[in-house]
């Protein structure tokens, strides 16, 4: 059997993720990181909301456990339209010490631009992990950080964005 008689998109992708690990973890980590937040932004979280929509959301989901076993910040990952809608500013403890992540790989999703808007309106930290810098939810969040994922032929559907 000739593996290249099955290809598609989802596997090219897949195949190429050994050689993206490297790369994305190069440009995600280091000093676009050690920067992204003031020392005093970090020092006084005590919960964090991750969402997004879509595979967005279901990587807040992916990502909840490891951030709250990593922080000891209480960490919420509700659907976006669940935080702008319900959640108030006494489900946050103290907004102000609240980090709202917003999830949003081309960083045009009308839902996650919402969750930003309303996380600054009260006071909460607003930052978007997104591919675009100057994208509308870039504009909105306090702070991007810029994922970077390499450019890749035949992107739909996106799996590579989430590594």
């Amino acid at each position: 059997m000739n593996k290249l008689d099955f290809d598609n998109f989802a596997r090219m992708q897949v195949m190429s993720l050994p050689d993206m690990g490297p790369v994305q973890v190069a440009e995600c980590f280091g000093d676009k990181l050690t920067n992204l937040l003031s020392a005093d932004e970090i020092a006084g979280i005590n919960t964090i909301v991750i969402t997004g929509c879509g595979d967005s959301y279901a990587a807040s989901l992916a990502f909840q456990p490891t951030v709250e076993r990593s922080t000891g910040c209480r960490v919420l990952a509700p659907r976006a339209v669940e935080f702008t809608r319900f959640v108030t500013s006494a489900d946050l403890i103290d907004p102000k010490k609240t980090l709202v992540i917003g999830i949003s790989t081309g960083g045009s999703t009308a839902r996650v631009v919402e969750v930003l808007k309303k996380a600054n309106e009260i006071g909460a930290i607003s930052l978007v992990i997104t591919n675009g810098p100057e994208s509308i939810c870039a504009e909105t969040a306090k702070h991007t950080l810029v994922l970077g994922t390499p450019e890749f032929p035949n992107d739909f559907p996106g799996l590579r964005s989430y590594v």
